[in-house]
């Protein structure tokens, strides 16, 4: 994806969030926290059937944050847990592992967060809600991402 077109993905995600809002049937919740840069978000879910039915997510944080909290609640829709968390390995090999030792294409719009492999701490913030997921599904209340 060329910097372009993720800079416009970003953006889009971050001036209109998809599934932003509180979930008030939620079975599963936590919120990520990050002291370096003070974003923070709760993510929410509803599981059923083995399934993320539903999924929301509330806060603020920047833009990078907020798009990434956007794209994981359109991914992560009717998947199983068990296939957010490989997603979320992929993820964060993608944006911390050693360049070149990931499928891109298979990243889908995550893509456009690439350009945060230069930058530690703006991965951390692309990772930020990804990880407040990964603590509702193992039930930890808070997750703080330094």
């Amino acid at each position: 994806m060329d910097r372009e077109t993720a800079e416009a993905v970003i953006l889009d995600h971050d001036s209109r969030p998809r599934n932003f809002g509180s979930l008030d049937s939620a079975t599963h919740s936590a919120e990520g926290y990050s002291p370096l840069c003070g974003d923070r978000y709760v993510v929410a879910l509803r599981l059923a059937d083995g399934c993320i039915e539903s999924i929301r997510f509330d806060g603020f944080g920047c833009a990078i944050s907020k798009a990434s909290a956007s794209m994981m609640t359109e991914l992560v829709s009717g998947e199983t847990p068990a296939a957010v968390l490989t997603r979320l390995r992929g993820l964060r090999h993608a944006l911390t592992g050693p360049a070149g030792e990931f499928d891109g294409e298979a990243l889908g719009d995550l893509a456009c967060l690439l350009g945060v492999r230069e930058y530690p701490t703006r991965a951390k913030c692309a990772l930020l809600p990804w990880r407040a997921l990964e603590a509702a599904l193992d039930g930890r209340p808070r997750v703080e991402v330094r």
